[in-house]
């Protein structure tokens, strides 16, 4: 199960234009226009980022409006989230290491690409170190100054291609960079990205020498804004009384409208990859538990002339269907579908592209796939027509030192430890553009529009109706949620979405303390809920917070005793909503500790988890493990 935020158009000041395009906000106050060599252009607001359909006749680009509608820059790429793994037609050079590191000040006026600082040897600064990439840089020192930087940073390191690979195109990707990031191939800008957590790439062909080093600078910048995703506030804070101030001149305070730490930097791998000049650019696949399958390539070509070939392999390398065509509906016989743990074998086939000219082979693509089918009833969800019960967690991408560095130790521990507690399901939190990367995956089984929205508003309803339909025209075959954490008699948004999913903490933040309303308060809840909107239910935040190793018996709030004696109270409860299939999951907030901003009610950090940060178990996920455990066996 995955969460997805899309953009919310109410986040971001609309520009009309002509063209049909949506508007996204930065602010780096000067860029440098390709249209204009290499002179600056100040900006005194923001930089309007408008994607269109196409720039010159190439829908790779978007182009850069100043308020007055004057052209700045053509350059970023429309992203596609595939992976180009290496095999007889592509290639790719990773980029992990140390790289040169330069902190601007904070908060500071765009200084380094007002100065051009990409076009300078970023080590021989005075202030100049080495970061880690992948790997957010707050935690890897012991200044403060770093850990709590707003503002402008700067990555650099240098690469060589191959005079071999003249005649590929040539691109770089950023598996994640947090959040705002200005990239440059050696002294040319290439491309701006908004936005964290998820790849984009960036077609440098025309900007990489094949006789010298290359050099790859990032500009990276987390300001959190209300125009961000997630949002946050930005402001100059002054007190004065008579000619005295209580705060030193330009003073200000960052504040995020989320909870969990805003880790930055450069936090997944980085690749030079190398794709033909005619590539497959998008693969979309539709395939059911009863054999239907579907889907639909995009080629990226200049000559008419070039062929497909499209072949699906079981996992003994048998071909079970072939086409030549770019789209295709229809049925694939005698299939085995994909099931979630402990409900069958999770079997995946090989979808495979080719493409050719004249019988030379061009391009070819590899994408796992699985035969799956995701129902709901107004009670239940099934998959592949049998009744599931999500029971898992929520859970961060967070760990110590690297932050929200991407660590394959950390995921596989992550993952064998939901194993080890009989989890069945998690819920990713809360990162936007997931559809798109994932939607080809069948353990994706439904996706959530937002986390606690205001869906009490009034405007709550058209927002939402606009993004749950935009949703279903995206991908049709899974359900749409959203975390709802409004009254049920005060919600506008219920009934537009397919499963609803709610946040409660009872004994927690609703009568803390008060354990004995655990069971009855539930009840309540989600009867309500149901009576109102008669929709399948998930519970998708419960819990309490308990420091590692504080032990207090009568138990007490924030002990691993009152957690225990919280979670034993409201999987109670629970049993009572099962029977009459009120709901249909329960995830508990959450798998593992994790960082925050400075707060009195966060100790380091939020310790709703289960496991400690470092991912040991607390007692709490003993409880747990039992519980989910007997899940398991009800099913049999």
């Amino acid at each position: 199960m995955e969460t997805k935020m899309l953009k919310r158009k109410s986040l971001f000041r609309e520009y009309k234009h002509k063209s049909s395009c949506t508007t996204s906000l930065i602010n780096p106050e000067t860029v440098v226009s390709p249209e204009n060599g290499d002179k600056e252009v100040e900006m005194k607001d923001e930089i309007i980022i408008k994607k269109c359909n196409s720039v010159q006749n190439n829908p790779q680009f978007t182009v850069i409006f100043s308020k007055d509608q004057k052209k700045l820059v053509v350059f970023l790429k429309d992203q596609k989230k595939y992976f180009v793994w290496r095999n007889e037609r592509r290639f790719y050079d990773q980029l992990d290491g140390l790289w040169t590191f330069v902190r601007e000040e904070r908060n500071s006026p765009s200084v380094g690409i007002n100065n051009k600082w990409h076009l300078l040897d970023l080590s021989q600064f005075e202030n100049a170190t080495v970061m880690p990439v992948p790997a957010a840089y707050n935690d890897l020192t012991a200044d403060r100054e770093v850990r709590e930087h707003v503002g402008w940073v700067w990555y650099q390191r240098n690469f060589f291609v191959s005079i071999r690979d003249k005649s590929y195109r040539h691109f770089v990707r950023f598996s994640s960079v947090q959040y705002h990031a200005v990239v440059f191939v050696n002294d040319k800008i290439v491309g701006i990205h908004v936005g964290g957590h998820l790849p984009f790439e960036i077609d440098i062909t025309g900007h990489v020498s094949f006789d010298n080093e290359n050099r790859l600078t990032v500009a990276v910048n987390n300001t959190m804004t209300s125009n961000t995703i997630p949002p946050g506030e930005f402001r100059y804070i002054q007190r004065k009384y008579g000619e005295s101030k209580q705060y030193s001149d330009g003073f200000f305070k960052q504040t995020w409208n989320f909870d969990f730490f805003n880790y930055a930097g450069i936090l997944r791998p980085v690749y030079i990859t190398r794709k033909p000049f005619t590539y497959i650019d998008d693969i979309s696949i539709d395939a059911r538990a009863d054999g239907f399958f579907g889907y639909k390539v995009n080629v990226v070509s200049n000559t008419q002339f070039v062929r497909i070939q499209v072949t699906v392999l079981d996992k003994y390398a048998t071909v079970i269907f072939e086409n030549n065509r770019y789209h295709y509906t229809g049925r694939i016989n005698n299939i085995r579908p994909w099931w979630p743990r402990d409900m069958g074998a999770p079997v995946l086939y090989n979808f495979v592209v080719r493409l050719t000219i004249s019988g030379i082979l061009i391009d070819v693509y590899r994408l796992w796939f699985g035969f799956r089918t995701v129902s709901i009833s107004e009670d239940q969800t099934f998959i592949n027509g049998k009744p599931f019960y999500c029971h898992g967690f929520g859970m961060h991408e967070d760990f110590e030192l690297h932050g929200r560095g991407y660590n394959p130790v950390v995921m596989t521990k992550d993952l064998n430890m939901l194993e080890w507690m009989s989890g069945n399901c998690y819920r990713t939190s809360h990162y936007p553009e997931l559809i798109e990367r994932d939607r080809n995956h069948p353990s994706t089984i439904m996706w959530s529009l937002a986390n606690e929205p205001q869906s009490s508003d009034p405007t709550a309803r058209p927002y939402f109706s606009d993004l749950i339909n935009l949703t279903r025209t995206i991908d049709p075959t899974r359900p749409v949620t959203a975390v709802l954490a409004a009254s049920f008699s005060s919600d506008q948004i219920g009934d537009l979405l397919d499963i609803i999913c709610i946040n409660r903490y009872f004994g927690w933040y609703i009568d803390t303390g008060y354990l004995e309303t655990i069971n009855h308060s539930w009840v309540f809840e989600v009867n309500n809920w149901k009576l109102r909107y008669n929709k399948p239910i998930i519970v998708s935040e419960y819990g309490a917070e308990a420091l590692p190793g504080l032990n207090q018996d009568p138990s007490h709030v924030f002990s691993e005793q009152y957690q225990q004696e919280l979670l034993k109270q409201t999987h109670y409860a629970f049993d009572i909503l099962r029977k009459t299939h009120a709901i249909t999951g329960e995830m508990i907030w959450n798998l593992a500790d994790f960082m925050t901003a400075d707060a009195v009610t966060r100790v380091v950090g939020n310790h709703k988890g289960v496991l400690t940060r470092n991912r040991q178990p607390k007692m709490a996920a003993y409880i747990l493990k039992n519980r989910y455990e007997n899940l398991e066996k009800m099913k049999d």
